[in-house]
């Protein structure tokens, strides 16, 4: 028993630090459950009367009210108009709530770029760390020379210098990751980057030559679907021949020969003026919505080729940048070995060395942001970003 208490309490540790760690598709579901839940829709069907309108009418003449004139006007639908009603009520309760999935895009969108960011500053930050180790070992060496002759103030100053370089670059971006956990409201976790997406597989992505509808594309295609329905609305209506039916009761009069109650119909023609017109406007705006679709198509067709141009273009000269520095990198530490063997070399050339090596790592994290920043911009146009199911792009 006791045994068993003691492997729990060296255990804990280890299972608390695997709780608390977050990768990317974390940060993304905390991200969609913190925000806002889609709207209700309260709205009922209702079903359509048989008839348009339901009138009664009464007057008189010379105020004589035994001679009281009544009317009854009725105004019949059709079952082809109140289908067609029933399919535009139908496509109004079902319509998305853009602004919702709107708003929704945007947290997949701030998520996939917070993330990125900590990626980023977390990489620079283990960089000046590093750097600053070797700052103390160069203290260590400004000391030790302080007591012979080769010491100069200026070795104090620069070294003043670059440790305030270093030691406010490294609280800086100590903060900056600090003010973004704060901000998504995700402290206490340990970031896990270990599946942040390589390079290899961005090219691997962007080179699927598939294209998802975006925001704008899915409310082009409701409205288009809409005047679709309202036309076969119009259509229904100018097929209509029967206007109205009417009965009227005069009431008694002293007059025996005018008939006391009548019965009358309104026909209506098709194709009259304002049911054609109207007929013409939404063929019109139809042909509108179908234009517009179509060059938004163009557009963004040509924003995504631009974009995958633009990544492999900056992929290929981050491969060139970061071959000359591997060469560089290469040539160095082999002198650096040769140094190290030869104990009677300055330290100092090892630690400049070093340093000038970390330096050049750190140069090349805003040149690999770019390739991200273009990546993300890419999923963005070619609408994957925010299409169902939701998929976070930034892991292998």
């Amino acid at each position: 028993m006791e045994m068993r208490l003691i492997l729990i309490l060296l255990l804990f540790p280890i299972m608390i630090q695997a709780q608390n760690t977050l990768d990317g598709s974390q940060f993304l579901e905390l991200n969609q459950k913190a925000s806002l839940t889609q709207p209700e829709n309260n709205f009922s069907k209702k079903n359509f009367s048989w008839f348009e309108e339901l009138e009664f009418r009464t007057e008189t003449h010379d105020f004589l009210l035994v001679e009281q004139e009544y009317t009854f006007r009725l105004t019949p639908s059709s079952r082809g108009k109140n289908k067609a009603r029933s399919s535009i009520q139908d496509h109004f309760l079902n319509k998305p709530t853009f602004e919702w999935l709107d708003y929704q895009c945007k947290i997949v969108e701030n998520a996939h770029n917070n993330w990125m960011d900590l990626y980023f500053i977390k990489k620079e930050l283990n960089y000046y760390i590093e750097l600053n180790e070797l700052l103390k070992n160069r203290e260590v060496l400004l000391n030790k020379k302080k007591s012979s002759l080769e010491f100069t103030t200026k070795d104090l100053i620069d070294f003043r210098i670059e440790q305030t370089k270093i030691l406010s670059k490294t609280e800086a971006l100590s903060q900056q990751i600090k003010l973004a956990l704060s901000e998504n409201e995700i402290t206490g976790y340990q970031l896990d980057f270990s599946q942040f997406i390589s390079i290899e597989n961005i090219v691997l992505e962007i080179m699927q030559d598939n294209r998802f509808p975006t925001l704008t594309d899915q409310e082009l295609e409701y409205d288009h679907a809409l005047k679709e329905k309202e036309l076969l609305l119009e259509n229904e209506e100018n097929r209509q021949i029967i206007d109205f039916v009417q009965i009227r009761f005069n009431g008694p009069n002293s007059n025996p020969l005018k008939e006391r109650m009548s019965v009358g119909i309104g026909f209506s023609l098709p194709n009259s003026g304002n049911k054609v017109l109207k007929i013409q406007e939404l063929k019109l705006k139809q042909q509108e919505i179908k234009i517009e679709k179509e060059i938004k198509k163009r557009i963004i067709e040509k924003e995504v080729n631009s974009a995958r141009k633009k990544i492999l273009f900056s992929i290929n000269s981050y491969n060139d940048l970061k071959k000359i520095l591997q060469e560089e990198e290469l040539y160095l530490n082999e002198l650096l070995n040769k140094i190290i063997l030869n104990q009677d070399q300055d330290p100092e050339i090892i630690i400049d060395t070093r340093s000038h090596l970390i330096e050049n790592k750190i140069s090349l994290i805003n040149v690999e942001k770019d390739i991200f920043q273009l990546f993300l911009q890419y999923l963005q146009d070619s609408g994957k970003l925010c299409s169902a199911p939701i998929k976070f792009y930034f892991r292998d």
